[in-house]
């Protein structure tokens, strides 16, 4: 699975913190130096898969915490609007994040 930010979504990384701005929700949200590198890597072309080996190279976390939190956190941002899978889903169809993880 591969993520992008939302076309309504700003973002700037500031000193390690993420600044992110929805603009049709008229919202700012702040983020963890963790979710700003995430944000980072969500470029709409690098697969989940190698932001977890990029994740996992940087932070001292075992594969499986990092997996769960991961995906905790990607879920997190598509319920929020910030991103978006890259490929149009099927109607009603949820991203299946966990499913590509382990590759």
């Amino acid at each position: 699975m591969v993520f992008r930010r939302c076309s309504d979504t700003r973002y700037r990384n500031i000193g390690g913190e993420g600044i992110v701005v929805r603009q049709r929700a008229s919202e700012v949200l702040v983020v963890t130096d963790v979710g700003a590198r995430v944000l980072d890597l969500l470029d709409g072309a690098t697969p989940v898969s190698v932001l977890l080996m990029a994740l996992g190279a940087e932070y001292d976390v075992d594969r499986s915490t990092l997996e769960i939190d991961t995906e905790g956190y990607l879920r997190d941002l598509l319920e929020a609007g910030v991103i978006e899978p890259v490929a149009p889903l099927v109607d009603g169809e949820a991203p299946d994040i966990s499913r590509n993880t382990r590759s």
